[in-house]
């Protein structure tokens, strides 16, 4: 103890003596006779460091073979940070993955307290035959065939005012807002299921809602995070990457041979597919335009380019539908920014500009078709 309280240290010949300070400190602070605080580890832990990293450097300029491969690694890192757009991104065949949204809010107004509203939906499974029953149902005995999932959600979480909240993922869990978890600071949480009208109930859908109030001047921010297993199939015929075209319960993958015509899409889910998306111009929420729209002359331009490269007279949905992703692929450059607040550009704006980030090149997408 007592060499803890009155340590000293020799440098340059010189002697200095430190003390504990007053008040608690991590370790390795200490106090100074002038009353200053300085951290004593700091310098051993920095030439350590230093030491590691000699050793490193040393070995790599002295051995031939790491020599030779960090050497190209930093080529490769630097070819691909000068030129972005070079060759495809790799994703994985499954993956376990977070989806974390932020919310940042501020009130800027100096007298009055106000509060904000948000609703997250919450993520469902997604399972290989649509719905939640067996693939094969059999009638000599034999047990169903259960469906499997391809999209597994693991867990739903609000992060605010410094807790942690899990949101059950079963539908049957409902929490009225006369229920609502309530944080220090006063916000409410709830997800009310979709029984009910008005703005304390889901639309659609499950969802998660949340009320945060803020002091006149003050600022905010909360997450909301899903964390996903998924699994990734190919739409590619002549896949030989060891992708599976084949989801879990077929014998065969959505290839050419299997697709039907643009007239059968009036059948997809009793009508409901062409009634929602078959629109010349749709979804245009909290936005200046539409986000698709078939309209526009890029889209048309396309959508000519496209067909010229096609039989004539093509009936086929999935040769449209996998000439159109091409299109997109081999003329539209993926890149990312930070978000700037405003709308993502539309199919039409995305097409125009030959570049656009996911949620762009998807407007474009669907726009084609």
């Amino acid at each position: 103890m007592e060499h803890r309280i009155h340590l000293q240290k020799d440098r340059h010949s010189k002697v200095s003596a430190y003390k504990m300070t007053s008040a608690p400190k991590r370790r390795g602070i200490v106090q100074n006779d002038r009353g200053r605080t300085k951290n004593i580890l700091k310098g051993r832990k920095n030439r350590f460091r230093s030491l590691i990293m000699l050793g490193l450097v040393a070995f790599i300029m002295l051995s031939p073979q790491a020599r030779e491969m960090t050497i190209g690694k930093i080529g490769d890192v630097k070819e691909f940070i000068m030129n972005p757009t070079l060759g495809y991104l790799v994703y994985d065949i499954e993956a376990d993955y977070t989806l974390n949204r932020i919310i940042s809010l501020e009130n800027e107004d100096l007298d009055t307290t106000e509060y904000y509203n948000e609703t997250f939906p919450i993520s469902q499974d997604i399972y290989a035959l649509e719905g939640s029953g067996p693939i094969y149902t059999h009638t000599d005995g034999t047990p169903d065939t259960p469906n499997q999932k391809i999209q597994d959600v693991l867990s739903t979480e609000i992060r605010i005012d410094g807790e942690s909240i899990n949101v059950p993922l079963e539908r049957s869990a409902i929490r009225s807002y006369a229920e609502a978890i309530t944080t220090p600071s006063g916000h409410k949480i709830w997800w009310p299921g979709t029984s009910g009208s008005g703005n304390k109930f889901c639309i659609g859908g499950p969802c998660v809602k949340v009320t945060a109030f803020l002091d006149p001047g003050q600022s905010m921010s909360y997450e909301y995070l899903v964390t996903i297993s998924t699994k990734s199939y190919t739409w590619w015929s002549d896949v030989d990457e060891g992708v599976d075209p084949r989801i879990p319960g077929f014998t065969s993958g959505i290839l050419e041979e299997h697709s039907g015509t643009f007239d059968d899409f009036e059948n997809r889910g009793a009508g409901e597919r062409a009634d929602d998306f078959t629109a010349m111009r749709w979804y245009d929420k909290n936005r200046p335009n539409y986000a698709i729209d078939a309209t526009g002359a890029s889209v048309i331009a396309a959508v000519t380019a496209i067909d010229s490269n096609l039989p004539e007279g093509n009936q086929n949905a999935f040769k449209f539908a996998k000439a159109a992703f091409d299109y997109i692929r081999e003329n539209i450059v993926y890149y990312t920014e930070p978000g700037s607040g405003s709308a993502a550009l539309s199919g039409p704006a995305c097409l125009a500009a030959g570049q656009g980030d996911c949620d762009e090149q998807t407007n474009a997408f669907l726009s084609l078709l």
